[in-house]
């Protein structure tokens, strides 16, 4: 038995332990586990639902939004009264994860991470999952990562479609790798612009989550391989991406995000998009 744990808590899990390459060493990894959740919207809520029910030990969920009608159909963790109460985002999922499993320590943070409080958010973690919704945003996780040497995977879903990308600092290519020339103009929700697809929402957070599980379970990291999720054709495909040798975070250590240079850092980009 696991140390600590109830028969009934044994139970829960019996499943788990019967797949091959988890077993009940995996799963003692797993209780073992500290995971960060940024957003507590669609897909964080999602990402953090699965943890919980996978038994990972400590789960931060962090987010300072409140929980709104419009969430519904896409955060499937939340429901009616998380809605006309305005709970706030981050306590409503942390209260969900408690009913969902017991055995799960869950911290809500009702906080935007920022560069002041964002390396104590992370500092004790093993795992960050992104379910932010801006390009600044994981771009100060990415600063963050790279300071501390910890995985965070990226995720984003635009209607139909979604990525996931394992970043694994210092072994492959970063966030700011694979986006250059992100714009100070790219922090909007995009959907509020264009929506999202509920099932792939799902999708992206199941496959991000099972990048974790492999990562904690077996070291398997698959970092550098985006995965690009097409819903409406059911379809997901997979890129290798190399490491920048210019990367101004990963590659020369300018750490600009987490300094809070959010426009000298973007300014300087000669490629960005200029106005008429």
């Amino acid at each position: 038995m696991l140390s600590g744990e109830s028969g009934e808590s044994l139970e829960r899990y019996s499943r788990l332990v019967l797949v091959r390459g988890i077993g009940l060493k995996g799963l003692i990894k797993l209780r073992k586990a500290r995971i960060a959740v940024i957003g507590c919207g669609a897909v964080g809520s999602t990402q953090a639902e699965l943890l919980a029910r996978l038994g990972v030990g400590f789960i931060r969920v962090i987010d300072e939004d409140r929980v709104e009608v419009s969430n519904l159909v896409g955060a499937h963790i939340f429901d009616q009264r998380d809605a006309l109460e305005a709970a706030p985002k981050a306590l409503a999922c942390a209260s969900k994860i408690r009913e969902i499993n017991p055995d799960v320590e869950v911290e809500p943070v009702v906080e935007r991470v920022k560069p002041s409080n964002i390396v104590k958010l992370l500092g004790d973690v093993d795992i960050v999952l992104d379910g932010t919704d801006s390009i600044p945003a994981r771009l100060l996780i990415n600063d963050a990562s790279i300071k501390l040497g910890k995985p965070w995977i990226f995720t984003g879903v635009a209607s139909w479609y979604g990525n996931v990308m394992l970043v694994k600092p210092r072994e492959g290519p970063c966030f700011r790798c694979i986006l250059p020339h992100a714009t100070i103009n790219s922090q909007g929700n995009v959907c509020e612009t264009i929506g999202m697809f509920t099932p792939t929402v799902t999708m992206v957070a199941s496959i991000a989550v099972a990048l974790a599980v492999k990562l904690i379970v077996a070291g398997e990291s698959e970092h550098g391989t985006l995965f690009i999720v097409n819903g409406r054709d059911l379809t997901i495909e997979r890129f290798s991406l190399k490491r920048s040798s210019t990367c101004p975070a990963c590659s020369t250590g300018r750490l600009e995000f987490l300094e809070g240079k959010f426009k000298e850092a973007l300014l300087r980009d000669p490629c960005r998009p200029r106005r008429g």
